[in-house]
This record gives C-alpha cells, sequence and structure tokens, in this order.
C-alpha cells in the first residue's frame, strides 16, 4: 500500500469512528446515560451552550448541565436524530465536523391511543460545529463543541420543561 493511501485510510478511520461518537452520543443521551455520554469527552473538553454562549468546560460542568436539561421533568424520554454527520480528519489525532440533530420528547398518551402509547412531541433542531481529538489509548473523543438552536416549537411539549430552565420565554 503506497503512504497516500495508507493516510487515506487513516482518515476515513478517523472519520468513520467520529460519525459513529456522534451517534453513540445520542443514543446514550436518549437511554438516560448522562454520565456515560460525557465520557466521549476528552477532560478539557467545552461544550458552548446554545441558549448562554457561554462554555461548559469539563466532564463536571457538561454532566451537570445536561442531566438537568435530559432529566427536567419527572418519566422524560428523548429521541435525538442526528443528521447530515460531516467529519473531515485534519491530522493523524484530530477531527472536525458539524451535525444537525432532532429533538423529540416521547410523552406519554393517556388511553396509549395511536401508533404506540407515546407521541412525538418537536422540540426543536440544533446544528453542533465539533472538534474530535484522539487519546494515546486510541480512543477518539470530543474535544469542542458549539451548540446552535435552528428552530424550536411553537410550543413546549406536553411533558413541560421547567420554566427556570433557560430556552427563552414561550409565546
Amino acid at each position: 500500500m503506497t503512504e497516500e493511501r495508507a493516510l487515506r485510510l487513516d482518515a476515513l478511520l478517523a472519520e468513520n469512528a467520529c460519525t459513529k461518537l456522534v451517534i453513540e452520543f445520542c443514543n446514550l443521551m436518549d437511554q438516560g446515560r448522562v454520565a456515560d455520554a460525557v465520557e466521549l469527552h476528552t477532560d478539557e473538553a467545552a461544550m458552548v451552550d446554545a441558549v448562554s454562549g457561554k462554555p461548559m468546560v469539563g466532564k463536571t460542568a457538561m454532566r451537570d448541565r445536561l442531566e438537568r436539561v435530559r432529566f427536567s421533568y419527572e418519566g422524560r424520554v428523548t429521541l435525538h436524530t442526528p443528521t447530515n454527520i460531516l467529519v473531515t480528519a485534519t491530522g493523524a489525532d484530530r477531527a472536525t465536523g458539524s451535525f444537525v440533530a432532532a429533538l423529540y420528547d416521547l410523552v406519554e398518551v393517556e388511553g396509549g391511543r395511536g401508533i404506540g402509547t407515546r407521541a412525538t412531541e418537536l422540540l426543536g433542531f440544533a446544528s453542533e460545529d465539533v472538534e474530535f481529538e484522539r487519546g494515546a489509548d486510541g480512543v477518539w473523543r470530543f474535544s469542542h463543541r458549539v451548540v446552535r438552536f435552528l428552530a424550536g416549537a411553537k410550543r413546549l411539549p406536553i411533558g413541560q420543561l421547567p420554566a427556570d430552565l433557560p430556552f427563552g420565554k414561550i409565546q
């Protein structure tokens, strides 16, 4: 194999690993495994909050914020659907990317009418610019994330989020 092909293969493997990382993060959040989702980040990772525009630096700050949102009301069940995932390897141990995620609350339907016992309530769409880093252990992790809301529901889902969460005013 030529050196050029080997470098391209390494880049493809990195891009695939980072794409899977995005999907795994969403799956863990939906399973309520916030601590495991946070472990997909480097120790010094920063996530810029979509509402405040301020970074949460480190796993403790990130876990506290994500737990507060994920478990914002009793029995909350979410569905994150990541799409448009684009990742580019920028070095042997670095990559950048972006993706869009739709966030749904899956709320209980009294009497279980419809396809199932839950109904989908669209909370909104967000885009993320992300940076990834491969550690000395060979594992890819998030190192920096910037979250931006693209659009939100006209009203909050049936299982309303607490008013003290900084999602803005509901009209």
